[in-house]
């Protein structure tokens, strides 16, 4: 509901707009012999984590209706930023749909991108999560940002470095775009599970 409030159309609004164009943008910066889809995959995860952790999902938790819900803590997780998640599908769609034919891409790599972002993003929100758990409540706007962007960093890391591997040393960018995708499942699943609880907190979530 609150993106409808904001939304163009369905889940299409500025910060879509804002991650899409920067992203096409980006590719005219980056030198042609290195210009790949993987560069737009990248900058835009980067810039998703910005908007991510300004994203509408926290507001669930600043109400005390989802507490009152009598439905296990890890259903409710899912469903209050599920809305999230599908919003990165979305944006991933247009957004690769366009790099596939910028790059004449495989179409297989697109669709891997496309799911690598929209995991990224759920890796910011659970990431986000995680720190509430972990860090409790700071006041500081600013370290809190950085204790995101460390933990998220911590996260996704190992799967950057598989898409390396794969990338140079077999020179396969099918098996770097699926290394990517692989890495960020199974991120966000124990990303979920390590903050399932958070539910049973509710002073953490303020």
């Amino acid at each position: 509901m609150e993106y409808r409030k904001t939304s163009y159309f369905l889940f299409f609004d500025k910060s879509s707009l804002l991650v899409i164009i920067s992203g096409i943008l980006f590719k005219y910066f980056m030198p042609d012999e290195t210009a790949s889809v993987f560069n737009i995959l990248f900058f835009s995860a980067y810039m998703l984590f910005f908007l991510t952790i300004r994203g509408k999902w926290p507001m669930e938790l600043e109400k005390p209706f989802i507490f009152l819900i009598p439905e296990s803590n890890s259903s409710k997780l899912l469903y209050c930023t599920l809305a999230e998640n599908i919003k990165n599908l979305f944006d991933g769609i247009i957004l690769f749909t366009i790099s596939y034919f910028l790059f004449n891409a495989d179409l297989k790599i697109i669709a891997l991108c496309v799911v690598s972002y929209t995991l990224y993003g759920a890796i910011y929100v659970y990431c986000d999560i995680l720190s509430r758990r972990l860090f409790g409540k700071v006041h500081s706007k600013s370290m809190l940002v950085f204790m995101k962007l460390f933990v998220s960093g911590f996260a996704v890391l190992p799967g950057i470095i598989l898409m390396a591997v794969f990338y140079y040393s077999l020179d396969s960018e099918f098996l770097a775009a699926l290394s990517i995708a692989a890495w960020n499942f199974t991120a966000v699943s124990f990303l979920f599970l390590l903050s399932g609880n958070v539910l049973n907190n509710i002073e953490i979530t303020q």
